[in-house]
């Protein structure tokens, strides 16, 4: 994963990229593979090797950045001004 915010007057832009791969043994209990005697396989469950990846891409945006919220506040009478 990799970002990074980028401030715009009053407001933050947030931006990110991530990447992840692997792979796994995975188990099909309904594959089987073998001999059938009557209705039921006399075999071990078939298993495949999966790989996978995946992208994601993050965009954000903020309107209320600490500075905007706190001077909203001010303008309120809701927590004291500096003088």
């Amino acid at each position: 994963m990799m970002g990074a915010l980028f401030r715009l007057w009053r407001s933050e832009i947030t931006t990110g990229i991530g990447y992840s791969f692997g792979s796994q043994i995975m188990k099909y209990p309904l594959g089987y593979q073998g001999e059938m005697e009557g209705d039921s396989p006399i075999a071990e469950p078939l298993a495949q090797k999966a790989y996978y990846s995946n992208l994601t891409f993050l965009v954000g945006f903020s309107i209320f950045p600490v500075e905007f919220f706190t001077e909203t506040l001010k303008g309120l009478n809701i927590i004291e001004k500096k003088q």
